[in-house]
């Protein structure tokens, strides 16, 4: 069976994006997305998947043979006396290591550099993909990788978020 990942030529990303364009139209219209807002949506969402598609890395991480692949993964944890839902964007153990994906798809604003960019997202996500390295840690993984992915940035997609 041959997987989105398998594909490597422009004309099959393409394919499978136009396939995917209704379903994702009507997920965002159940939403309320609609007009101007919903086309801008759909071009957003189809350029981050080419960018993504376009990415080695980013393909890599699609890769549904990974063992213990899981996209939205859910996790259940204790914060204080709260029983607490987290959902991890992507997660797989790759060669022995447990890799934690988080798909961001802001970019730069115009007075930004994307080293700026870049690290202020590190801040503001950090605590979050700690709490996942925490719950993975907890269910006995040791070594644990966390990634924030940029599929609209140029470069510099893939950030590793060293552990704290």
């Amino acid at each position: 069976m041959q997987t989105l990942t398998d594909k490597t030529d422009g004309e099959a990303h393409e394919s499978y994006l136009q396939q995917q364009l209704p379903f994702w139209r009507i997920q965002l219209q159940q939403q309320g997305w609609q007009g101007h807002e919903l086309a801008q949506a759909l071009d957003k969402i189809t350029h981050a998947f080419t960018q993504t598609l376009n990415d080695p890395k980013g393909r890599w991480l699609l890769d549904n043979s990974h063992a213990h692949s899981a996209c939205e993964f859910v996790l259940f944890h204790k914060q204080g006396e709260r029983l607490r839902e987290s959902i991890i964007d992507r997660t797989f153990v790759a060669e022995g290591v447990r890799w934690i994906i988080d798909y961001k798809t802001s970019a730069p604003t115009g007075e930004q550099t994307d080293e700026e960019f870049i690290a202020r997202e590190l801040i503001t996500y950090r605590a979050q993909l700690e709490r996942y390295h925490r719950c993975f840690t907890a269910m006995g993984e040791t070594d644990i990788r966390m990634v924030l992915y940029f599929p609209m940035l140029e470069s510099d997609k893939w950030q590793l978020v060293p552990s704290e």
